[in-house]
């Protein structure tokens, strides 16, 4: 459970959420996926300090809420519909938007020259900023996007055990892939430990851009 509060009135990015597991029945580990989404809140009233509206930035879901509440108690009603309204949307939007942004990045990888793209300019710029739980984000996404490409695993079959069994079937070495799957581990842990130190996200970066380098050059 995720609880959200908002200390000002705007527009906020609810990021992607990524769980890996191990199912027993299938006897493999699975990862699961969410879509980020963004919601906007509106101001409470000055005179009344009521909270008006919260809406996601969708079309046809927004919700509204008016209270007369205050102070803590405010903040506790904030929190839960914020939290109850992030889950509601995740969970009924979670699987067509999944595949539709996997289906439109395999498009526009396509479309463009991997040379000509850094798939890494977007962790690059979060460590700019110095927004570690973006950075890392950033970094498990651009990954799993390299991942996809070349080792032409459907989406729905995408997680740790089926690509590290299809590198290894690529020709790909042991440590190399127990590498790839360490550092996979870490970008999902570092999601939920905010705190990181910016020689750490430097290392991260540099050993996900020389896995990467080293898989597309492989794999060809």
């Amino acid at each position: 459970d995720y609880s959200f509060i908002a200390k000002e009135a705007g527009s906020y990015l609810i990021p992607a959420i990524v769980f890996s597991y191990f199912d027993p029945t299938d006897a493999r580990y699975k990862t699961e996926r969410s879509d980020s989404f963004r919601i906007q809140v509106i101001p409470a009233s000055k005179q009344t300090g009521v909270l008006q509206k919260i809406e996601p930035d969708r079309p046809g879901t927004g919700t509204s809420f008016a209270t007369n509440l205050s102070g803590k108690t405010l903040i506790a009603v904030l929190a839960f519909v914020l939290l109850f309204l992030g889950l509601f949307l995740w969970r009924k939007a979670r699987k067509d938007e999944r595949v539709a942004e996997i289906t439109k990045h395999e498009n526009l990888t396509k479309e463009v020259k991997p040379i000509d793209l850094d798939p890494f300019e977007a962790a690059k710029f979060a460590l700019q900023q110095e927004r570690s739980q973006d950075f890392f984000t950033e970094v498990n996404k651009a990954l799993w996007l390299g991942l996809s490409d070349k080792t032409n695993i459907p989406s729905t079959e995408l997680n740790k055990f089926n690509v590290a069994a299809r590198l290894h079937s690529q020709g790909i070495d042991r440590s190399t892939i127990d590498q790839l799957q360490a550092l996979l581990n870490e970008c999902e842990i570092a999601l939920y430990t905010p705190v990181h130190s910016t020689q750490d996200m430097k290392q991260t970066l540099a050993t996900a851009e020389s896995l990467l380098s080293y898989l597309r050059f492989s794999l060809t």
